[in-house]
């Protein structure tokens, strides 16, 4: 029902991600849907949701002089199946229309892979959300009053303040609020990822990078490497054209006077191509670049890119 994918993460490693099968996915979606989503998620989950992101994430850390990191390890696999199954009768699972006789563990079978939650299962981002309200409502009550702001990104953890020396006490908080009852779902924190960061240093917040103006950016590499995949648009494979239009979107969403930039330099019809996943391919005996289209099966005759001579 599931067949495993290698992905490329950050800094060059893999991660293995479990797809499902087409009709379990539908299956999934569905319990999504109809179900999952009607569990409360606290406001400092910004992962997952409709109409939040990365830009919500890092926007709620503007303006803040010290910055605090932490990450847990091997976030969805620690999540087992009886951890979700004493929620949803703490919860109550007839809330869900769930019968506790006879769905409960039918839909824990759907959800769930060798008694934990999948990577690469649309339920599971969803149901780490709800699984971890009161973890995140114990950290947003205890130090909003006290100038501290909280974000969790999937299992990345912010915290930003003014006050120096308070997030030293924030860290040794959270360690025990991982350990105690207000988490109590045996995640564990990734301690190589704690970090402590100042507005002296380069702060990034789930890739975006806070500016001592109080700016979000993308950063002067992902800018690099824009350009560059750009200016190489002619030799790209469509995976690779695939991957500058994902950037380029996040660009637009986080920076989008870059875009403007880019425009400015390519034109507004390559740049637009480029968004849409164009693949230019170099035609030798004709000396032009022609254009195919490969917008998930759609085919056609789009205009020709603009010469940037």
């Amino acid at each position: 029902m599931y067949r495993s994918v290698l992905l490329p993460a950050r800094h060059g490693r893999r991660r293995l991600v479990y797809v499902p099968s087409a009709k379990l996915k539908a299956v999934q979606r569905w319990l999504l849907d109809e179900i999952v989503t009607a569990l409360p998620v606290h406001g400092s989950a910004v992962a997952y949701r409709r109409g939040i992101g990365v830009r919500t994430n890092a926007g709620a850390h503007v303006g803040k002089s010290y910055l605090l990191r932490m990450d847990f390890e091997w976030f969805f696999p620690s999540i087992l199946t009886a951890t979700i199954r004493s929620y949803l009768s703490r919860v109550g699972a007839e809330r869900l229309r769930l019968d506790p006789r006879w769905d409960v563990e039918p839909f824990l079978k759907l959800v769930c892979r060798f008694e934990h939650l999948v990577i690469g299962a649309p339920t599971s981002p969803a149901l780490a959300n709800a699984l971890l309200h009161d973890f995140d409502a114990e950290l947003d009550r205890v130090w909003r009053p006290k100038g501290v702001t909280y974000t969790r990104y999937a299992d990345d953890l912010f915290f930003s303040t003014n006050t120096p020396w308070l997030l030293g006490v924030v860290e040794q908080h959270v360690r025990g609020a991982v350990s105690g009852q207000f988490c109590g779902l045996g995640l564990k924190l990734n301690e190589a990822k704690t970090r402590h960061l100042s507005a002296r240093a380069h702060r990034r917040v789930t890739g975006v990078v806070l500016g001592s103006d109080g700016s979000l950016s993308i950063g002067r590499g992902l800018k690099r490497k824009i350009r560059a995949l750009i200016h190489q648009r002619a030799t790209l494979s469509s995976e690779q054209a695939g991957y500058l239009a994902g950037i380029l979107a996040h660009a637009k969403s986080i920076e989008p006077e870059f875009r403007q930039r880019l425009i400015r330099k390519y034109g507004e019809t390559v740049i637009s191509q480029v968004q849409r996943g164009a693949v230019f391919t170099h035609n030798a005996r004709h000396g032009r670049s022609d254009l195919e289209v490969q917008l998930g099966g759609w085919s056609g005759d789009p205009p020709e890119p603009r010469s940037n001579s």
